[in-house]
């Protein structure tokens, strides 16, 4: 597994297993048990802008406290800002966790308090039971 310059570790899924094959729902197997927060599905426009480089449109597919899995046709810098198109919604800062173009799966850099009102929504989500 890759790590960025911060020593955070990307899971870049574009690179086949070992055998050269994916196993049939290899992609999913236990991404319920490693997520920390539920999340919600939605189909949100924004950009991804990143400091010297075009901002670039996406779909956010799914969101939750801590994250967010989007869909874009480019591949995207390690941290970026993502800016919805709907303006009640805040920007939020983006870390990469792992790839698997055209889905990304990034981590916010900010508390769901400091989302404003999609984040006091998603905090009030049942959390998951360890």
């Amino acid at each position: 597994m890759e790590r960025d310059e911060d020593g955070v570790q990307i899971d870049d899924r574009r690179k086949a297993s070992a055998s050269g094959q994916r196993v049939a729902g290899e992609r999913r197997a236990g991404t319920s048990a490693r997520r920390v927060a539920p999340r919600i599905k939605t189909f949100k426009g924004a950009k991804v802008v990143s400091p010297g480089a075009l901002s670039l449109k996406c779909i956010v597919r799914n969101i939750s406290e801590t994250g967010a899995q989007i869909e874009i046709q480019r591949s995207v810098a390690d941290q970026f800002e993502l800016v919805f198109d709907d303006v009640a919604t805040p920007s939020i800062i983006c870390r990469v966790v792992w790839r698997d173009y055209p889905r990304v799966g990034v981590k916010f850099e900010v508390s769901a308090q400091e989302l404003g009102p999609i984040g006091r929504a998603l905090s009030t989500l049942p959390k998951r039971q360890a």
